[in-house]
């Protein structure tokens, strides 16, 4: 009886006792035959040392693999690596981590020097063929927060696209890695590499007029790309704004006859109003000038803004009391032309626009002239703690339907004079009256209306201009005259 107990307790140990794993590397590249399955078979696993295994992996076209790997290890030389279709070498140190490798094959090698890290890995055959589409052109702006389960094409209207990526923090994020990028029209065309392999190749453009990007692993990120046309924006810049956040920096540029100066794409996450609120010429030069204009720019290359070192064109040269200047958009195009500057962008309003003394002059832009899809309508109401002359002229008009003008106010609270009321039109002229305030309205309604009304503010308490005392200076000197010759006469006599 004894005896018979013996082998049903030897059973019941064993059964507490855990098999070896089973490491042996497989020869035979794994395919989509096999959907799911991981290495080794039984969880994580302690290897021996000097271990080295590589397996291959088919990823048909419309599949990705995602691999999920554990790692224990504390010594450099033991490690779990992945090689993607484009030869990127991925390293996996965390304890925890997850990687998806698009077509058309992938190698995981695991390595050790010692006998006392652990690993495992899983993978799955993930068919994305069926992720519903998102078309966008080209000349975009976007959020990287792509939505899940989709993928966006975008199309230019030329040859090869490219992308700029901006961050607010200004370095580089690393969720630029979770983005895959496609050379062609959707998730079935050739895998070039995440978005910080593309950006960082030698020439980030695609071979065609179509750019996919996808995002797999459904992370956030605070960072915007502008696609665009390779041709266009080859070396230039994109910088992302924000309210409460001024953006202060130095531009240089040195272009050559003939070539065309970089521009540097702004764009506001949080507001649709910026304004230049300094700006210094370094290092002059005579053709040395920095020019605003709108993004997307339906006017082609027209400037809406332009401030010159030197009087160029008929145009006096920048004056610091143009600014600030306020800009109605939340993505425009700033383009330096030789030399060098130092300016400040702020975002979101700002009273200090709508605040004017005696010498301060600049220019009121509807919406709709910064932006094609702006609103035309505007309102501002310019005040000084002085009574002051508002002179002002309408340098474009456009109306479309009937009812949109443009109005300016021109008054004084508490004063006993009515305000000066002007309806203007696309011949209004030096325009002026006294007050302490200006208030100017457009009632546009079509986004095709438009308006660019140009002031100065002058002093009251000496308003002469120096051409009224040219000729005061002339009319005293001719009654000065005039009075000693009747005084001789009258001596004569």
């Amino acid at each position: 009886m004894h005896l018979s107990v013996i082998p049903l307790i030897n059973t019941i140990l064993s059964s507490f006792v855990n098999e070896p794993a089973d490491l042996t590397c497989p020869k035979v590249p794994i395919s989509v035959d096999t959907l799911t399955g991981s290495f080794p078979s039984g969880g994580l696993a302690q290897f021996p040392a000097n271990y080295d295994c590589g397996i291959d992996f088919k990823i048909p076209t419309g599949k990705v693999l995602k691999f999920k790997v554990r790692t224990e290890a504390d010594e450099p030389g033991d490690k779990v690596v992945i090689r993607d279709s484009i030869g990127a070498l991925n390293e996996f140190t965390a304890p925890s981590s997850v990687f998806y490798a698009a077509a058309e094959k992938a190698t995981v090698w695991v390595k050790t020097e010692s006998s006392s890290s652990s690993f495992q890995f899983t993978w799955e055959y993930i068919d994305v063929s069926r992720f519903t589409e998102i078309e966008k052109p080209s000349e975009t702006i976007i959020p990287l927060n792509l939505t899940a389960n989709h993928y966006y094409r975008f199309k230019s209207e030329f040859r090869s696209i490219t992308v700029l990526a901006a961050s607010l923090s200004g370095g580089i994020d690393s969720s630029l890695k979770n983005i895959f990028v496609y050379d062609g029209e959707n998730l079935n065309s050739k895998f070039v590499g995440n978005l910080e392999q593309f950006m960082n190749n030698k020439t980030p453009k695609t071979t065609g007029q179509y750019l996919t990007l996808v995002n797999f692993y459904r992370l956030p990120s605070d960072s915007y790309l502008f696609v665009t046309d390779y041709s266009q924006y080859e070396n230039d810049d994109f910088v992302l704004l924000s309210k409460n956040k001024p953006y202060r920096t130095k531009k240089s540029e040195s272009t050559h006859q003939n070539s065309v100066s970089p521009v540097t794409i702004f764009y506001c996450i949080d507001s649709n109003e910026t304004y230049v609120t300094d700006l210094k010429f370094r290092n002059a030069t005579e053709n040395q000038s920095v020019s605003f204009r709108p993004f997307p720019n339906k006017n082609g290359y027209y400037n809406t803004l332009y401030y010159s070192n030197t009087m160029r064109y008929y145009k006096q040269p920048f004056d610091p009391k143009n600014l600030p200047q306020q800009i109605s958009s939340n993505s425009f195009v700033m383009q330096l032309n030789e030399g060098e500057i130092e300016f400040e962008l702020k975002s979101g309003p700002t009273e200090d626009y709508t605040k004017v003394m005696p010498g301060r002059k600049g220019r009121i832009f509807s919406p709709s002239t910064w932006h094609q899809n702006g609103s035309a309508s505007y309102f501002a109401n310019f005040t000084a703690t002085e009574t002051v002359k508002f002179v002002f002229t309408v340098e474009k008009m456009r109306t479309m339907k009937p009812g949109e003008t443009l109005l300016v106010e021109v008054g004084q609270p508490h004063s006993y004079s009515d305000p000066n009321f002007f309806k203007l039109t696309s011949q209004s002229y030096r325009k002026e009256a006294i007050g302490t305030y200006m208030a100017v309205t457009f009632t546009g309604i079509s986004e095709e209306s438009s308006f660019t009304l140009s002031y100065n503010v002058e002093s009251t308490h000496n308003s002469t201009s120096p051409h009224d005392r040219e000729w005061a200076a002339m009319n005293s000197s001719v009654s000065a005259g005039f009075s000693v010759l009747v005084l001789i006469v009258a001596l004569m006599f």
